[in-house]
C-alpha cells in the first residue's frame, strides 16, 4: 500500500525533468512523511553544495530532522514512459538512512517487483 502512495507521489512530481521518485515514511502504520526529487535545493540538504538537487529520500528525512528511528521506508521511480522503475537508494542516500535510524527500505525494482534493504 505504501509503495503505492509513494510512486504516486512520484508521478505528480511533474516539475523533475529526470527522475521521479518518491518517498514515504511510516511507523506504526502512520504517515510521518514524504518527500519527492526537487531541483530547488537547500545547502543543509547536501554535503556537497555543487549538487543540484535533493533526492526523495533526504527530502522526506529532512522533515523529520533526520530522526527517524524504527521507520519503514517506501520509494518509488516513476518512469517518463509509464510504469515503474528501480528506486533503490543511492550511496549517499543510503548513508544518511543509515544514521537517522530507518529501520527498513522498501522499493520498487519494476511493476511487479519490490526489493528490501535494511540498514
Amino acid at each position: 500500500m505504501s509503495i503505492t502512495y509513494a510512486l504516486k507521489i512520484a508521478e505528480a512530481n511533474i516539475h523533475y525533468p529526470k527522475w521521479r521518485l518518491g518517498c514515504v515514511i511510516k511507523k506504526g502504520g502512520a504517515v510521518q512523511s514524504v518527500g519527492w526529487n526537487t531541483l530547488k535545493y537547500d545547502p543543509t540538504d547536501v554535503e556537497d553544495y555543487t549538487v543540484c538537487s535533493v533526492h526523495a529520500e533526504i527530502h522526506a528525512l529532512k522533515q523529520m530532522k533526520f530522526k527517524a528511528d524504527g521507520c519503514t521506508m517506501y520509494v518509488a521511480r516513476a518512469l517518463k514512459g509509464g510504469g515503474v522503475g528501480l528506486a533503490k537508494p543511492c550511496c549517499n542516500c543510503q548513508e544518511v538512512i543509515e544514521s537517522s535510524g530507518v529501520k527498513k527500505v522498501i522499493f520498487s525494482i519494476d511493476t511487479h517487483t519490490q526489493g528490501i534493504w535494511k540498514p
